[in-house]
């Protein structure tokens, strides 16, 4: 690992480790009827989502959406693939998910085979 790597990696770690803390503080809280803290981000993170992950760039989009968008068009070998994405952190104590619904057109992929009308196919993933 490249040293001007490891103190990214140890920043994210322990921001994360913070964010684990203060989210279990705030389910004992909640538990025990006593109003919740937020330190780590700017409300209490138990029992809710956050709705905005990252800046948010000149698009209207958020880094973490583009990214999702991005990644979409390495994935699918499609440098055109556009996207309408969402990204909301949902407070979790391990774990890391995406969930996607997806509808394509053959025909936005120039399909030129048997088959390839322009019908179009769902996809959904979890």
């Amino acid at each position: 690992m490249c040293n001007a790597f490891l103190p990214r990696v140890i920043k994210q770690f322990l921001a994360a480790a913070r964010a684990i803390a203060e989210l279990e503080e705030q389910v004992r809280a909640a538990a025990e009827s006593r109003p919740a803290r937020a330190e780590v981000y700017p409300h209490p993170i138990a029992f809710n989502v956050l709705p905005q992950v990252d800046a948010f760039l000149e698009s209207g989009y958020t880094k973490e959406e583009m990214k999702m968008q991005n990644e979409g068009r390495r994935i699918m070998h499609h440098p055109e693939f556009c996207a309408s994405v969402t990204c909301v952190r949902v407070p979790v104590y391990r774990a890391h998910s995406v969930a996607v619904s997806a509808e394509f057109s053959r025909a936005d992929f120039g399909g030129t085979g048997a088959g390839d009308s322009g019908e179009s196919t769902r996809f959904g993933a979890g």
